[in-house]
């Protein structure tokens, strides 16, 4: 396995040419990745190795049976008074329960959460609903991030009948999330295809961009920023809450799509730490240290200002590694010493992971040149395409596409 070793490139004085510099690489090295990404997408099903699935195989030179296709499910359209039965419930969470639910009238699926309420001091006006009732922070924090495909779509909100809690209507993934996409694979002996790695990345940069920039692609390398945008902090990124939607739209992959905004905040009233161990930014670690070691000193800490946007491009970055590797970084590991199991690859993104997971000097999801990392973003975007355009798309036999018998 090689090593890929970032140095300070010669002549390069400043911070922003630096970051520039990891940019051009992004983009100069993607032939080699290239090669690498065509290696390892899969050419014909998996079925095709039985004699009685050569007689299934369509005839449009794809190699792929008719039960290897890529899933169409077409979104439904949720209405708050219609009748709806619970098809699947999930184990409670610290925030409540979560189930799949289907309408009695169109047989539409949809995710309900059973939450507790975050009561505020005046009551929120929902535009979808129109009701004026105290919110639960996660539908505060998707009410901020409207619009936008990356992000889970909230449909409704409503009091509960049991006291103090909500009902929160969002819609319903039937890719599964990302964990469960990822242990298939494992079970299957599979890697993660370098094409999705890129896929995951590109969708992840974008969300962030959204929620913490408000930012938004209009066209390639192209972004406008939304009027009076509140940045928000995620807090909990990690792959159980990320979600894959189907139909395909980007590349015959599956749209990502970041959930579970519960831990998130605003920005600028930021306090405390929140996420998951083993998915926790270097600051956010300290503080969680200090719990231990100096039960006072974490007291004082829980209601300061710790974490910022940055600490959520350290989650993504986290799980950017764990994609291209089948590994979790090792905490205090230094970014500048990562490598990947395929050269072309860790040619074509070892910086950009590196700049993302740096302890201090941290990439943030912005058109920034000397900050940023979506002009890096782009250019894997573009490459990204035009694998998808000469070889076409996945296997479909390596999606999980959950099957809800009615009830």
């Amino acid at each position: 396995m090689e090593s890929a070793t970032l140095e300070r490139p010669r002549g390069l004085e400043t911070a922003g040419e630096i970051r520039f510099a990891f940019a051009t690489v992004v983009s100069m090295t993607m032939s080699n990745f290239l090669d690498a990404v065509i290696r390892l997408i899969p050419s014909r099903c998996r079925h095709i190795r039985s004699k009685d699935a050569a007689a299934e195989l369509e005839k449009n030179g794809t190699g792929r049976c008719k039960s290897c296709s890529p899933p169409i499910l077409a979104q439904p359209h949720f209405k708050k008074n219609d009748k709806y039965v619970t098809v699947k419930s999930f184990e409670a969470g610290e925030e409540g329960e979560c189930s799949v639910i289907r309408s009695k009238s169109t047989g539409g699926l949809f995710a309900v959460k059973h939450t507790r309420a975050v009561v505020q001091p005046k009551p929120t006006h929902t535009p979808q609903s129109g009701l004026r009732v105290p919110l639960p922070s996660e539908a505060r924090m998707l009410l901020r991030a409207p619009n936008h495909r990356n992000i889970i779509r909230f449909l409704h909100v409503q009091p509960s009948t049991s006291p103090n809690r909500h009902l929160i209507y969002l819609e319903y993934c039937s890719g599964g999330d990302l964990l469960e996409q990822l242990r298939t694979w494992r079970d299957e002996k599979l890697k993660t295809p370098p094409i999705f790695t890129l896929h995951v990345l590109i969708s992840l940069s974008r969300a962030l961009a959204f929620i913490h920039h408000g930012l938004q692609p209009v066209s390639r390398q192209k972004y406008t920023y939304r009027a009076n945008h509140q940045a928000l902090i995620h807090g909990d990124i990690k792959p159980d809450n990320i979600f894959l939607r189907w139909p395909a739209t980007d590349c015959g992959m599956p749209d990502i799509v970041l959930a579970d905004f519960g831990m998130a905040q605003i920005a600028s009233e930021s306090r405390g730490i929140t996420g998951t161990p083993g998915y926790d930014s270097p600051e956010v670690r300290a503080v969680a240290k200090l719990r231990k070691d100096d039960p006072a000193a974490y007291q004082a800490t829980r209601w300061r200002r710790v974490m910022t946007t940055k600490s959520d491009v350290y989650q993504m970055g986290l799980i950017l590694h764990l994609l291209a590797t089948g590994r979790y970084f090792k905490v205090d590991s230094d970014p500048a010493l990562i490598d990947l199991p395929v050269s072309g690859e860790g040619e074509s993104v070892v910086g950009l992971l590196a700049f993302m997971v740096e302890p201090v000097d941290r990439a943030e999801c912005t058109t920034s040149l000397e900050t940023g990392c979506l002009h890096a973003v782009d250019a894997l975007e573009q490459r990204r395409d035009v694998v998808f355009a000469r070889h076409g798309a996945l296997d479909g036999s390596l999606w999980n596409v959950c099957s809800l018998k009615k009830a």
